[in-house]
């Protein structure tokens, strides 16, 4: 792919200089999304930690969609009303003492 870039006019470019680019290649609209600290496993193996009201935890599968590296979209396995605890399945805990891990609601 080659990408040309022009600048305004009334912007100033110095030679050498660099720049950070974004290019969205997909968007989802009012996607239901989850910090990727919270997902463990990968596309088509993807694992979330839900505590229930009880404070127990069920490892539920979860169909993946789009991330920006921040969040992930989640495409099915959760309806948007569940406890999700960060980080995820096999990850280690907060550092806080006698806690279990910070939650997500």
């Amino acid at each position: 792919m080659r990408l040309v870039c022009t600048a305004s006019k009334n912007v100033r470019l110095i030679n050498g200089a660099s720049a950070t680019i974004e290019i969205v290649t997909e968007t989802a609209k009012n996607a239901l999304v989850l910090p990727v600290e919270a997902v463990a496993g990968s596309q088509g193996s993807s694992q979330v930690t839900v505590v229930r009201r009880d404070g127990s935890r069920e490892t539920r599968v979860v169909v993946l969609g789009l991330t920006d590296g921040r969040v992930i979209q989640i495409k099915s396995g959760l309806t948007g009303d569940e406890t999700v605890a960060v980080p995820g399945p096999n990850l280690p805990p907060a550092q806080n003492a006698g806690d279990r891990g910070p939650v997500m609601k």
